[in-house]
């Protein structure tokens, strides 16, 4: 979502020179850029309300209705009646937790590791800003057209988020950000060589650094910081970085003494950042903190040149997860057969001992020359009553047979009958 929302911003960017060429005021164009913010307007009736808010206050039937359009519209359906009594465990849940706590801004400085993160973030997000508006406002001082620059500079940061996207989710946030700070410290240095075009060119690589560091930061602080101040750490950070934002101007002023200037302290506030941020924990494929204690605690047992690297992307752990459940669950279901197996034959062996008793019984009392005839027929009847697969089907009275039956069916267990006797090797004379 992250790298949806800041690739939908830097697209209404790319438009925003054509709109300033076209309107030639700063009042229309302030006009035109303010209206479009009444679509927002319509979001009461297309965006429905949070299910958990609503659960919290205690509204369990609107956060059944929203519940059941998410369940149709994702192709899941679930019974209402489950459904409300889910809701409702989530309601008693909710009140009776207490486990989150009432924050307030100076939990942020109170704590040695969350003032620690508290402050080199803010760090991040000041040189964020710094990189992103600077050379953005900057475009004047630049040479060529004012327009054209502005877009192109815009338009680096589409893959500039491309790239840090990637690269954040297979070698880690920590990295990743230190690598983006020092790389747009280092290209906003490069203005100070003598070459022609070479403010534009740097203007526009910094740029791409720029937004990747934007990216990786925002989401990095979003993991460090526990969840019972997240919002309250962002909104921090982003505030003083915003604060900063008003020195800007003055900053880019300083050109008339020198072009290089605005971006030599760009370039300097970067690569503080960069450094700083080398010191923050890795988050990726980590338990993020929910607590103050979690907070506190994350992160300690952590190497300095260390990263969680991932080595496959998230589609490929989830396909490799299902497939060894699968086979796990295939293998747990062949251990199985080789008990049923061997139940199969017992219970068959069983009645076979009986049928064959009392045919025993028979042949003893029956005239010499239907013996054979009564031999055979009840043989037959043996095997289609209970016939075996494979090539003990036949041979049924053979030991070697049903053996050889067993081992193919994996079985592990004795076959025997409830006196403790082996079946396989049973005499029935």
């Amino acid at each position: 979502m992250n790298g949806i929302t800041n690739i939908a911003w830097t697209v209404g960017l790319c438009f925003l020179p054509l709109i300033a060429y076209l309107a030639r005021s700063w009042v229309t164009l302030g006009l035109i850029t303010s209206s479009v913010t009444l679509v927002y307007l319509l979001y009461w009736k297309m965006l429905p309300e949070s299910p958990r808010w609503l659960v919290s206050q205690g509204k369990y039937d609107k956060a059944l209705v929203i519940m059941t359009e998410v369940a149709e519209k994702n192709g899941k359906p679930h019974d209402p009646k489950v459904l409300s009594q889910k809701i409702e465990k989530l309601g008693e849940k909710l009140r009776t937790d207490k486990t989150v706590q009432d924050s307030s801004p100076l939990d942020l400085l109170k704590y040695p590791q969350l003032r620690k993160k508290f402050l080199i973030i803010t760090l991040c997000w000041i040189a964020d800003t710094c990189a992103y508006y600077g050379l953005q406002i900057n475009v004047y001082n630049l040479a060529g057209n004012e327009f054209v620059n502005f877009f192109f500079m815009a338009l680096a940061e589409i893959p500039g988020y491309l790239a840090s996207w990637y690269i954040m989710e297979r070698l880690g946030r920590r990295w990743c950000a230190v690598g983006a700070f020092c790389l747009t410290g280092i290209v906003c240095m490069l203005p100070g060589i003598d070459m022609p075009y070479a403010d534009i060119v740097c203007s526009v690589i910094g740029k791409f650094f720029g937004a990747a560091a934007f990216m990786v930061t925002y989401q990095q602080s979003s993991e460090l910081y526990p969840t019972v101040v997240r919002s309250l750490g962002m909104g921090m950070s982003s505030t003083v970085a915003s604060i900063v934002t008003i020195l800007l101007p003055y900053v880019v002023l300083l050109a008339v003494y020198g072009k290089v200037i605005p971006f030599i302290i760009i370039g300097i506030i970067c690569l503080a950042a960069g450094l700083a941020a080398s010191f923050l924990p890795e988050t990726l494929n980590e338990n993020l903190p929910q607590t103050i204690t979690d907070a506190e605690n994350f992160g300690r047992k952590q190497k300095f040149f260390s990263w969680n690297r991932r080595k496959m992307s998230i589609s490929r752990e989830r396909s490799i997860k299902l497939k060894t459940s699968q086979r796990s669950h295939c293998e747990n279901d062949e251990d199985t057969n080789p008990h049923s197996t061997a139940i199969v034959l017992q219970n068959a062996d069983s009645v076979a001992i009986a049928e064959n008793s009392d045919a025993l019984r028979e042949l003893e009392n029956a005239p010499s020359d239907e013996s054979n005839n009564l031999r055979k027929r009840k043989s037959s009847d043996d095997e289609t009553k209970f016939p075996l697969p494979g090539s003990a089907a036949g041979d049924y009275r053979s030991s070697e047979a049903l053996k050889q039956h067993a081992e193919l069916e994996g079985s592990c267990l004795p076959v025997s009958n409830e006196n403790g006797k082996d079946l396989f090797s049973r005499d029935l004379n």
